[in-house]
């Protein structure tokens, strides 16, 4: 992971900087895949506002970074919604690491099916209700993108995502839309 690019969001009137960011994501979930984990992302605003921030930047190595900013740059939705940078080397000093994370949260609709499961095998009491109803209720309160699923033909849905960082470099692959649970990404 010796270099890196940004996509950052062009303000539009029109549109809040969130939505900006979600557009850019879904674009960037669609060229992802073709390199198979190598590839990073990081979002150096993260938590203002409670959102992502205004840009997004990929990390990877070099060859790779080229190719995808070569693709990023021929995608006429990503150059209407952001500005793209060159390619460049991570600095030699950063503030430390990050790992950036897909974090599922359970919905009314999970507990609902949980609770039919139980009912069916006889299973269901209250004090496990009352479990699981302190476990699912928890509210969630990390930045999340608004996405739709071309694998599931779901229209809408949201993609929570929690930063936690680290001393240390981890390696590892990133799925995606390049978020990982055990590789990070430098912080600068």
């Amino acid at each position: 992971m010796d270099s890196y690019f940004e996509i950052r969001a062009i303000p539009d009137p029109e549109l809040l900087q969130s939505a900006i960011v979600a557009n850019l994501m879904q674009k960037i979930h669609g060229l992802l895949p073709a390199y198979q984990g190598r590839v990073g992302l990081s979002f150096p605003g993260y938590g203002q506002a409670r959102t992502l921030g205004g840009i997004v930047r990929l990390h990877g190595c070099a060859p790779d970074l080229e190719r995808l900013n070569f693709e990023v740059r021929n995608n006429p939705d990503v150059r209407s919604y952001g500005l793209i940078s060159d390619v460049s080397s991570v600095p030699g000093s950063v503030k430390g690491y990050a790992k950036f994370q897909r974090l599922h949260a359970k919905g009314n609709s999970h507990l609902r099916r949980l609770q039919q499961r139980h009912r069916a095998r006889g299973t269901w009491t209250k004090e496990l209700e009352e479990s699981i109803s302190k476990k699912y209720t928890l509210k969630v309160s990390c930045p999340h993108v608004v996405l739709k699923s071309a694998s599931t033909g779901q229209s809408r849905f949201l993609l929570f995502i929690e930063r936690c960082g680290s001393d240390s470099s981890a390696d590892g692959e990133f799925n995606a839309y390049g978020l990982s649970k055990t590789a990070t990404v430098p912080l600068f």
